[in-house]
Formats: C-alpha cells, structure tokens, sequence
C-alpha cells in the first residue's frame, strides 16, 4: 500500500554487525530523500560520569557533509559539568538539572564520532550499598490482562572504601601487533598497556604477551612488579612493531595457560583491533577456548582498538570471563578509557549475583517475571549498574532480592515494586527489550552458522528451538 501510494516506506535491515542498509526511493531527478533513525539504548556509567558517543563514518568528511547536533540533558541530580572530547560545544544551563548542548559553527564539520560525557554531582559519600529504579510498561497480553514489560538499574556506589582494594593483582597484557594496527592504533594499544603496568602497586605482578603471526612474550611466566621489572617492560613495549596476521586464537592459548601467582586476582587486558585471520580463525572454537580452557578464571578485559573491531566477539569473550568490553576510537584519548579499565581490575564490587523474585506473601515465587535479559547476571565492578530487562505477569506489588558477594561479605538487597505504575510513557522498555532480545538470536545463529536457502537445517540434538528457524 505505501509503494501504491509512491511513498518512500524507509526500509533499514542490518547488513552483518556493523552496517545498516537502507531502501530509499523514489528520488526524483535533481532531488532528495531525508532518512530519520531514532536510537534509544542505555548509556553505561563510571561512578558520577556518563559517557555518550554518536557514531558517523570519517568518510562523510570528504564530501563536505555538515551535521548539527543538540542535546538535552535531564538528570535527577545536579549537573556539574559537560564535555566534548571530539567537537567544539556551547552549553546553555537551564537549570542545576537541565542543560542544553550545541556544537559550535567551526565543529560542524569534525570528521568522526561525536563524544560527550555528562558529569553528576553527588553530595557526601555513598552507603556501601545499591540504590534502584524500576521502568514499566503496560501489555495485558503478557499477563492475563495485567503484565507487561520492565527495566530494573541497580546502581552500585561511586567509589568504594580503599580496603577493598587491598587485593594484589596479576595482570596479563596481551596485544596485537599485526600489520592492522600500524599507526596511530599502535601508539594508542602501547600506551594503554604501558599506563597499566605503571599503576601496579610494587609486589603485584604482570607479564606482556604481543601477537601477530605468532606469539611473543615479555617473560616465561608473570613477573613481580618492581622498579627494575618496569624499566624493561618499558623497553618491551617500546620495541613492539606491527606486522603480520592475527593469530587470537593462540595467544588466547598462551595468556590462559599460566599458572596464577599465588595470593593475587588474575586478570587478563586483551588489545586488538580486528578479525582473527591466522592459525584458528573459527569464532566458535575462539569463544570455546575462553569458555572451557580458562582453568584459572581469569576475568579477560577486551580492549578494542579501531572502527573494524569484532564487538560481539570481544563482547562475548569479555562477558564469558565475568569481565567487560571496552573500545576505543580513532584519535580518542586512550587515557581515560584505561583509566574506567583500570578501576576495574581490583576486582568486582559483588560478584556472582543472583535474581530473585518474592510475592506480597512473603514467598519467594518463580512466575512473576520472565524472559529476563541478561539470564545469567554479570558481576558489577566500581561505578556499574546493573541492567536487567524482562516481562512480568502481575500488577500486585513485588520485591527483587539480589544476592551475590559484595567487597568478600555475602550480601543481599531488596527492592519493593509495585506494577501499578506502569504506564505507556515507558515505550522504550518493550522496544529494548525486543532489540537484545533480537540481538541474542543473531548471537546464537552467528555461532551455528547461517542456514543455507532451499537446504534443511542441519540437525543438532544438543540444540532446542533452533534460533534459525524463528
């Protein structure tokens, strides 16, 4: 009916990660077509700053091809500051709760993502404790008339106490030195691993495994951090050159095989900015290695260098580790990104968390909410959040218990919600849930491999609901 009517119907489909295509027509001779892509997704917290990052390919520079950008800001906490990184902005206060922001006249043509990070005040020292929120929305089909769809953010504290951070560390840098990464990615992935060995503590140990075709290694086996031990990790790091593929595979293999130094956490940072294309290229078997041959649990923090990075696989890897993911732009100051990072490898803030759901009885009850995302929650380090998005099946009141090992102590916190509130203002709710949702599907065909048209799906006995077939 819309092509009847010689409307343009805008159709987008995603074409592989990191690529939306786009049917545009009828553009008449000498005209024009105006596409509008609307994003609503949640932005990640460190402590008291939210960062925000609006893509745009650094080709359109070329083309001379302006954009203006303006942001409106609302927080329930006073604002204390807004910066941009990237691009020149002017700031209209409205309020000590709203601003509004504007690129200025000369950065209306800066090639490259937009950055910008919004900065909260907080009055006094957090409880050593979680405070949460509750977004709900309205579906009686979900329910039996009264269900619908939800978004629970608990939010750990800003900073934690100094005695939590008493653990000493192993860290394991491991960086790709392919020929990809020549120039400016390679000067950001070596600083990145020369700013963390250098915020090591003396008597915490690291080692630096750097890949390419093959794997090299600083030292046999992790070394003690001290005074010598960094003047010739320096001279490692300095000396590292890019050539050749990217064998992650194996260096997977030789980052997970050592053995921990007795009385410290593990932790792996894993830099690349790419595809495996040598040795073990299979994604499957690489999330397999990480998922079965990581004997001593180390968490893995991927660090992707670079617009051509492999987000679901680095995403993967890291959330298979208990971990997180963290990229890096063309020409972005490296330093704050290690910095989030480094704050992270003391360790989680609570760890192993369970979700658990109680009636206005009192009982603990397993049909209030459903088809939660994520299933299996994730351990929360300084300054997360915890997002968690699902159905429920009730209006009556309901309480969320988290449990989970907060600073080494078992712990649990609850939060009553009553679904009463839910209301149609919250459309972003069912739509994000649907958006993971979708992309936890492509996740599972990616792994199993696309079907080929006009061919049965090969069986699989091990594999129910097959996501290929929906």
């Amino acid at each position: 009916a819309i092509v009847q009517q010689v409307r343009d119907p805008a159709l987008l489909e995603f074409a592989g990660y990191n690529l939306v295509r786009s049917s545009v027509f009828p553009i008449p001779a000498g005209g024009s077509q105006k596409i509008r892509l609307t994003y609503e997704h949640i932005l990640g917290g460190d402590g008291t700053r939210i960062d925000y990052a609006l893509p745009r390919s650094e080709s359109l520079v070329r083309g001379r091809a302006p954009w203006a950008i303006n942001v409106n800001i609302t927080s329930k906490h006073p604002i204390s500051t807004v910066y941009s990184p990237s691009h020149g902005i002017v700031t209209e206060r409205l309020s000590p709760e709203r601003v509004r922001v504007m690129l200025t006249e000369s950065s209306k043509m800066n090639p490259g993502p937009f950055l910008l990070s919004t900065l909260l005040e907080r009055e006094g020292a957090p409880a050593p404790g979680m405070s949460a929120s509750l977004f709900a929305y309205p579906d009686p089909k979900l329910g039996n008339g009264d269900g619908g769809y939800f978004l629970l953010m608990a939010g750990l504290p800003a900073s934690v106490d100094d005695a939590a951070k008493s653990v000493k560390r192993e860290v394991t840098i491991v960086i790709d030195r392919s020929g990809s990464m020549a120039g400016a990615k390679m000067d950001q992935a070596k600083a990145a691993a020369l700013m963390i060995v250098e915020g090591l503590a003396d008597g915490e140990a690291f080692n630096i495994i750097d890949y390419s075709t093959t794997v090299s290694s600083f030292a046999p086996a992790p070394v003690t951090r001290t005074r010598e031990s960094l003047l010739e990790a320096r001279k490692y790091i300095d000396a590292i050159r890019p050539a050749g593929g990217t064998n992650i595979h194996d260096a997977l293999v030789e980052a997970l095989r050592a053995q921990p130094t007795d009385g410290t956490l593990p932790i792996m940072l894993f830099l690349t900015d790419g595809l495996p294309t040598v040795g073990q290229t299979s994604e499957v078997a690489i999330r397999e290695l990480v998922e079965k041959g990581n004997m001593h649990h180390r968490r893995i923090f991927a660090f992707g260098v670079g617009n051509d990075v492999n987000v679901p696989l680095l995403d993967r890897i890291a959330d298979t580790s208990r971990a997180m993911a963290t990229y890096v732009l063309p020409q972005e100051d490296v330093e704050v990104k290690v910095g989030q990072v480094f704050n992270r490898l003391y360790g989680p803030v609570l760890a192993d968390i369970q979700l658990q759901t109680i009636g206005d009885d009192g009982a603990a009850q397993t049909r209030l909410v459903r088809e939660l995302i994520p299933s299996a929650l994730p351990d929360l380090f300084e300054g997360d959040q915890l997002i968690v998005l699902g159905q429920y099946q009730t209006n009556k009141p309901v309480t969320f218990k988290l449990t989970g090992n907060f600073l080494g102590q078992k712990r649990e916190f609850t939060y009553q919600f009553d679904f009463n509130g839910a209301t149609t203002k919250n459309a972003f709710v069912p739509r994000l849930w649907a958006t993971r949702r979708i992309a936890y599907l492509v996740d599972q065909i990616r792994q199993m491999g696309a079907a080929i048209p006009g061919q049965p799906l090969p069986s699989n006995p091990q594999v129910m609901n097959d996501p290929r077939e929906k």
